[in-house]
């Protein structure tokens, strides 16, 4: 199954448990509520980058592996349903090996190293504030900060061991992030909550002027790109002057 397919298939399945359940003797949100939460989970990662070669035929591949995603976030709940507030993310990708046969001066084996900072404003829409289980949809504009780099290892009869290596490309990009998703909390003390999210967030697209030891600099194209996350939240819930 496609993993963006997946990632919406398990956040249509918490939404839909979440819409059956009872609601509570009481709403589990009301306006003036404060949120701060602490995400954790993982990431799966759509990126690539464009690499010239000696045939004149460019070669694309992914540079990034799943991963992992941690971050901090902040709601105010202006209404019981519309929520408003702020996130910071950092997103750590898996490496990524790749094999590149033909840039002009041999195979090499690509060798990817992905990261990312996200820092969004955001609003929530609170499905069924009543709900013991409450379902929401979320969304995030903002910036993101990439970082990237690759190491280059050669050799002369592959796949002998390597002879030479390099660093192609070791740089970062600022681009603007902007996320959708949709989640489901649920208040397990007076002032605790926990959840879970998924969402779909865009990272940008960049092109590094890079040797790739041809002795000539050219454009390397990486993205546009995006990923899907999924993360357990847990947070404290409170009001001013309580």
């Amino acid at each position: 199954m496609n993993t963006r397919m997946a990632a919406w298939a398990v956040v249509v399945a918490v939404l839909t448990a979440a819409v059956l359940c009872p609601a509570s003797a009481r709403s589990q949100v009301s306006a003036g509520e404060q949120i701060a939460s602490l995400d954790m989970g993982g990431t799966v990662p759509f990126a690539k980058i464009t690499v010239p070669q000696a045939s004149g035929v460019p070669a694309t591949f992914s540079v990034a592996n799943p991963g992992f995603l941690g971050g901090v976030q902040y709601i105010y709940q202006v209404t019981p349903k519309i929520g408003v507030g702020a996130g910071m993310y950092f997103s750590k990708y898996g490496n990524r090996d790749e094999h590149l046969p033909d840039t002009g001066t041999g195979p090499w084996d690509i060798n990817s190293f992905s990261s990312k900072i996200t820092g969004e404003v955001l609003g929530r829409y609170v499905f069924l504030p009543e709900s013991k289980y409450y379902p929401y949809f979320i969304g995030g504009l903002g910036f993101n900060q990439v970082f990237y780099k690759t190491n280059l290892a050669g050799w002369d009869n592959w796949p002998a061991p390597p002879r030479t290596e390099l660093t192609a490309i070791d740089s970062s990009f600022t681009s603007w992030a902007f996320s959708a998703g949709a989640g489901v909390e649920t208040q397990i003390a007076s002032s605790l909550i926990a959840g879970l999210e998924a969402r779909w967030r865009y990272m940008g697209n960049h092109s590094f002027p890079t040797d790739w030891t041809s002795g000539r600099v050219q454009d390397t194209p990486y993205g546009p790109a995006s990923e899907v996350t999924l993360a357990i939240r847990v947070g404290l819930k409170f009001k001013a002057g309580s």
